[in-house]
């Protein structure tokens, strides 16, 4: 039985639909999309967090992407433009992968085509086992400041509470699915859709630098990397970050 999703929308216009990144759900979207005019805004709440339900015991990044695919459909969505902040981008590569006549483009949010590294997947792996013993809420504050390039960002705090609501099996399942994704690097240059990356140079999750290198074969990828902003760019610079994306979207 399919899961119940969430989807929030508002606007006029082509259409836009956004995927939260980890730990969060579409609200995170509200302040960028409200200075975003003339496009329709469709903002999941990806299965398991937020309003929408968790699909399956276990499950990998490509069926997540299918889930989306089948509420799209029900939406009577075709030709949209593909947002994905972190988790969320994985997400849209996936959807990418399996699914490109649906796409118009897809932008990238602090998010990156390459797999973890090998210490990457043993931390996840020792994630899971902290949440499975302690709980998700401790490990869910901890997560959210180091996402920002300044610590006391005003809006750490609520972005720390929508943390905090995860389900832990929630958490826990994408987790493992992030852990065992697959390199996407070739879907994303060998594909004849526009591509935006937005990334920070601050960021301490997505190395600017190595994505670049790998990427640089693209033909049709754009990349801007702004010198101020961590993992975060839709709250660090939200004027800055929707201007970017409205100046890609509207070239297409």
């Amino acid at each position: 039985m399919k899961p119940k999703i969430h989807v929030s929308f508002s606007g006029n216009g082509p259409a836009i639909v956004y995927l939260h990144g980890f730990l969060e759900t579409h609200e995170i979207w509200n302040d960028f999309i409200s200075s975003i005019g003339n496009y329709t805004h469709y903002a999941f709440d990806l299965p398991g967090f937020g309003r929408s339900e968790l699909p399956f015991a276990e499950f990998t990044l490509e069926e997540i992407a299918r889930i989306i695919k089948e509420e799209t459909e029900l939406l009577k969505l075709t030709g949209f433009h593909l947002v994905g902040h972190s988790l969320g981008g994985y997400i849209a590569l996936s959807f990418l992968k399996l699914f490109p006549e649906k796409v118009r483009s897809i932008t990238l949010f602090h998010s990156t085509t390459l797999p973890d590294s090998d210490e990457k997947k043993d931390n996840r792996t020792k994630t899971i086992q902290f949440i499975d013993e302690n709980g998700v809420e401790t490990f869910a504050r901890n997560f959210v400041k180091p996402l920002f390039a300044n610590p006391n960002h005003t809006i750490i705090p609520k972005i720390q509470e929508l943390a905090v609501k995860s389900n832990p099996r929630t958490v826990i399942q994408y987790l493992a699915a992030m852990r065992d994704r697959y390199d996407n690097t070739s879907t994303l240059i060998s594909s004849n859709k526009p591509a935006f990356l937005i990334l920070g140079e601050k960021d301490t999750v997505i190395n600017h630098q190595t994505l670049k290198s790998a990427l640089e074969k693209g033909k049709n990828i754009e990349i801007s990397t702004l010198p101020t902003v961590g993992h975060m760019g839709m709250f660090e610079e939200t004027e800055l970050t929707s201007e970017l994306l409205v100046n890609f979207l509207d070239r297409i």
